[in-house]
Order: C-alpha cells, then structure tokens, then sequence
C-alpha cells in the first residue's frame, strides 16, 4: 500500500486494470457519524474540487441498498498517479479495511476509479479489489483538469 491521498490509503494490485480504489485507513481517528452529512449523488457531485492536480472530495454519508455509505474524513487525491487520462468517480462498499463501527447499518464507502476497455466502463465488482458499486459522482478528465456530470 502506498500513500498517494492524505488521510487515505490508495490500494493497487498487479493486473491490468486502470481502475484504481481509495479508501479510508483503518488506523486513522475518525469522527463521529453524526457530524457527517447526508448527500445525493447529484449533491456529492457538486461539491467535487480540483485544486491544482489534487481531487479533493469530501465526507459524506450516502444511503443505498438499505445501508449508509461513510466517507469519514476529506479525500485528497493527485490525480496524475490516475492511468487513465477519463475515469468515471465511483462510490463502492470498500471492503479492504476492517470497519469497527458497531452500527451494522454504516459500511465504509471508497472510491473506485473506473476507465474504459472497448468502449464499455470497467466495473469493480470485476477486479480483486473487494467493493461494490453504490453511486457513479462524476467523469474525472484528468487531461482538461475537469469534473463532469456523470
């Protein structure tokens, strides 16, 4: 594991994908999930950032599939360790890190980084990276330095 994200560790496996996962480190203090606002996808979307070359997205808690999504602390990302110039912004059910929340109805949401192989989005169920998909936020074109509606 590498840190590329502050606050947040960047998960990588040796295969050819240009998916990439981030997600929240385990080992990191994090605050109450009271203090963590609900958002949309839509929502979420706009409150996307690039400062510079860093992505910033920030905490948030989503609901999908009867569960909430937590995003618990602001995710920084250089977007030139990206491998693909267009990627779609993908919030997943992170399952890399041990989530000791007692509540059974919070998970740990990460972000998936997904490209295009023959004109169709990869998908992160496909890849060993352990998440599942709950909300597309965007189309990061790292090229133009741009944030897209999904």
């Amino acid at each position: 594991m590498t840190n590329h994200a502050s606050g947040y560790a960047y998960y990588a496996y040796n295969f050819q994908s240009s998916s990439q996962l981030f997600g929240c480190d385990e080992s990191l203090p994090v605050p109450r999930t009271t203090d963590i606002p609900f958002v949309t996808a839509t929502e979420l979307y706009k409150l996307l950032s690039i400062d510079n070359s860093t992505l910033i997205i920030p905490p948030f808690k989503i609901a999908r599939h009867k569960l909430i999504y937590i995003n618990p602390l602001p995710l920084k990302i250089d977007i030139n360790i990206l491998p693909v110039v267009v990627s779609r912004i993908v919030i997943v059910h992170n399952f890399q890190v041990e989530d000791c929340n007692p509540d059974l109805h919070e998970c740990l949401a990460g972000i998936f980084f997904a490209g295009q192989v023959n004109g169709q989005w990869e998908q992160p169920e496909d890849y060993p990276v352990e998440c599942r998909t709950i909300e597309i936020i965007g189309v990061l074109d790292k090229g133009a330095g741009e944030i897209y509606h999904p």
